[in-house]
């Protein structure tokens, strides 16, 4: 068993589950000397949209591209890097973790380029809800300005300022982090056999 690999399909697995793209927003209204906070998020997983004082109708990234596009290249490199760890041929191995690596990079690669076209059309939502305890309306649908893959900024909308961030999230780089393991875990024999001609 190749536990090098193991390692990088692991580390692939715990990526896949949590988002891959993350915005976070800040905003808050002062008010006869009162600072009334509300934060909102929206958290993109290659399966699901996830959000935080987002009606979900507000939402305009569509997650149907990653499913059908990111999302089966991850599966598929998971599937091969375990094949990989598994076969009991050394060449048969290193093809496997070759191609399993190659394919994680390419999913990366893919999801940044329609992440940047989603967000290039549209921001990743219309509006979140801004919430006044205190008032007769308690809320204030605050529009939500376009942003970049990495992106940090301010505005403000009547008297609402807001705080803005976004970037790519923890799964992209364990994925990235994985492809790099299993590259390197195609190569084990390879190491194995210079460090022992170095040593000797």
């Amino acid at each position: 068993m190749n536990k090098i690999g193991i390692i990088g399909v692991i580390l692939a697995l715990i990526g896949l589950l949590l988002p891959w793209w993350e915005m976070d927003l800040s905003a808050w209204e002062t008010t006869n000397g009162k600072t009334i906070r509300t934060s909102a998020s929206i958290s993109v997983y290659l399966y699901q949209i996830g959000s935080k004082n987002f009606p979900p109708q507000t939402i305009m990234i569509d997650v149907i591209p990653f499913i059908f596009l990111v999302l089966p290249l991850v599966l598929i490199s998971i599937g091969l890097g375990i094949a990989g760890c598994l076969v009991d041929d050394e060449k048969k191995e290193e093809a496997l973790l070759i191609l399993a690596g190659s394919l994680m990079i390419l999913s990366t690669v893919v999801f940044v380029f329609i992440l940047q076209v989603e967000l290039l059309a549209s921001p990743p939502a219309s509006f979140f809800l801004f919430f006044h305890p205190e008032r007769a309306t308690i809320f204030t649908l605050v529009p939500v300005p376009k942003v970049g893959i990495f992106s940090n900024g301010m505005s403000t909308f009547e008297g609402i300022s807001m705080d803005y961030s976004s970037y790519l999230y923890v799964g992209f780089w364990l994925t990235i982090i994985a492809a790099i393991v299993l590259l390197i875990a195609s190569r084990r024999e390879s190491i194995y056999r210079r460090i022992m001609e170095i040593s000797y």
